[in-house]
């Protein structure tokens, strides 16, 4: 009876060893799959990285080449101004197509309380079934013998004019640094922003929603800015397209 038993607990146990893998204690091997993955991210990130420099180059670094061939501006005036650039805002015509917007009422100002301590306004500007709404606000120091530089920007759908100023904003940047106007054209919105002289760091992106520039704004502006941004969870690019 004890050999019975003993034969029958061995032949458990064999039957247990020939289940397990050969290799318990190792790992198990790479797909063929998981290999390509890998290949595929290491590939992709070389050329994200690759292409990133790219643009930081010749966004950046060739920027004061490409503009001293793309722009002649002219600031003695309104009038010359709008002269200067009217070749460069004609080829941009050209490449957004925009719809014909056409101002059909005065603008009306009211002061806007989230920004009430940088004393900004909540302006609209009805154009036909659309309206023109915006943010208008200058430096403390502004003033025709004080001009600050003005920066034209735009947020994405989604967002807000505020969070140009920091509100709400992911990197928490302080609303002291900037000083905007901005304009939001439903459902199409755009926005012009300026820094402090002492400078900060701009995003967002292109022109303001009217082709006549605000008329108070050219005598305390020294230069302006476009620039455009991606705004995702953890990360923001801003890139200077004019200077």
């Amino acid at each position: 009876m004890s050999q019975i038993r003993l034969s029958v607990s061995l032949l458990v146990v064999t039957m247990t060893m020939g289940v397990l893998p050969a290799s318990a204690g190792e790992p198990a091997a790479a797909s063929p799959d998981d290999a390509f993955q890998k290949l595929e991210s290491k590939r992709n990130d070389e050329y994200a990285a690759q292409l990133e420099a790219w643009l930081r180059d010749y966004l950046v670094a060739q920027y004061p080449d490409r503009a001293a061939k793309a722009w002649n501006r002219d600031y003695s005036s309104i009038e010359a101004y709008e002269k200067s650039i009217e070749r460069n805002r004609e080829a941009w015509r050209t490449v957004i197509k925009p719809p014909t917007l056409v101002v059909t009422g005065e603008a009306q100002r009211q002061p806007h309380a989230p920004l009430s301590d940088l004393q900004a306004q909540w302006l609209t500007v009805p154009m036909g079934q659309l309206t023109a709404e915006g943010i208008l606000a200058a430096p403390p120091q502004a003033s025709p013998d004080n001009r600050v530089p003005l920066v034209i920007v735009q947020h994405g759908i989604g967002s807000f004019p505020e969070r140009n100023f920091g509100i709400a904003d992911w990197a928490s940047r302080t609303a002291s640094r900037w000083t905007c106007v901005t304009a939001v054209t439903r459902p199409t919105s755009t926005a012009a922003c300026g820094s402090s002289p002492a400078g900060s760091k701009r995003h967002r992106a292109p022109r303001p929603v009217s082709d006549t520039p605000t008329r108070p704004m050219p005598r305390v502006v020294e230069r302006m800015r476009f620039c455009s941004a991606g705004v995702g969870r953890n990360s923001r690019r801003a890139l200077e397209m004019a200077r």
